[in-house]
C-alpha cells in the first residue's frame, strides 16, 4: 500500500522500502527451540520494486551485501542455495521462469559455489537462501531475498514505464539477518558468548533465624 499511495514512474525505481517487523508463527511445540526457534520473532524486512530489466542487478546488490554483512560476524562461508519452484504455487510458469532465472544469473556472475533445493521455494516464490552454520554444524537460516510473484499480481502493482503505459512491477522480499531472534540465538551458541548472571534484577537476601526485623524486610519485598 505504501507503494500504491501514488503514482509512480520508471525514473522512481528501483524504490526500497524497509522495516523492522514482527512475525508470528505457530510453530509445533515440539520445534520449538530456545531462541532458534520461536513462534514471535522480528526480522529485518525490505520491499524492492523495480522492472524486469532491473531485477537481476538489485538480487545482486542485495546478496553481496549478504555476504558483506555475514561476513562481518565471522560467517565467511555461508552455505547458498537456489530455491525453485515447488509442485503447489501461485503465477504462471512463465514467471517462474523468468525469477529463477534472474536469480540464477545473479549467482553466476558472481561465480560462488550453490546447491539447487529442487521445489524449495516457497508458494509464491523463488529464492537464494544463505545458511548460516552453528559451532556443532548445524545451518540456520540467514538471509534470505524472493521474487515475489503472488502480491504484485494480486494487488495490481504497477508502474508508468518509458512508453507512458502501465507495467507490472517486480518485488523482491529481502532479509539479512532473517529473525534477530535466531540471529542472536547462533552467536550465543556458536561464540560462547556470556550469558546474564541471573535472571532477576532483584536478590533476595536469606535472613538470620531469630531476626525479626530482617524477616519483617523480607515479607515486605515480597509484596511488592
Amino acid at each position: 500500500k505504501v507503494f500504491q499511495s501514488k503514482i509512480h514512474s520508471y525514473r522512481d525505481l528501483p524504490l526500497r522500502i524497509g522495516e523492522l517487523g514482527t512475525v508470528y508463527r505457530y510453530e509445533r511445540g515440539g520445534t520449538l527451540h530456545g531462541m532458534l526457534r520461536v513462534r514471535g520473532f522480528t526480522q529485518d524486512d525490505s520491499h524492492i520494486f523495480c522492472s524486469w530489466q532491473q531485477a537481476q542487478e538489485e538480487i545482486g546488490k542485495v546478496f553481496d551485501l549478504a555476504l558483506e554483512f555475514l561476513g562481518v560476524f565471522g560467517y565467511t562461508e555461508p552455505s547458498i542455495y537456489l530455491s525453485t519452484r515447488p509442485q503447489k504455487r501461485l503465477g504462471s510458469d512463465e514467471l517462474w521462469d523468468k525469477a529463477e532465472e534472474a536469480l540464477r544469473t545473479a549467482l553466476g556472475i558472481r561465480e560462488v559455489p550453490y546447491k539447487i533445493d529442487e521445489g524449495g521455494g516457497v508458494f509464491y516464490a523463488p529464492k537464494i537462501d544463505i545458511k548460516v552454520h552453528d559451532a556443532i554444524g548445524r545451518e540456520w537460516q540467514g538471509a534470505t531475498v524472493q521474487i515475489d510473484l503472488n502480491l504484485p499480481e494480486r494487488f495490481d502493482v504497477t508502474f508508468v514505464n518509458d512508453k507512458g503505459e502501465r507495467e507490472r512491477a517486480v518485488m523482491i522480499h529481502r532479509v539479512l539477518f532473517g529473525s534477530l531472534e535466531r540471529f542472536v540465538g547462533e552467536e550465543v551458541a556458536s561464540r560462547r558468548l556470556p550469558r546474564p548472571s541471573r535472571r532477576a534484577g532483584r536478590r533476595l537476601a536469606q535472613p538470620r533465624e531469630g531476626s525479626a526485623a530482617a524477616q519483617g524486610e523480607l515479607h515486605a519485598r515480597r509484596r511488592r
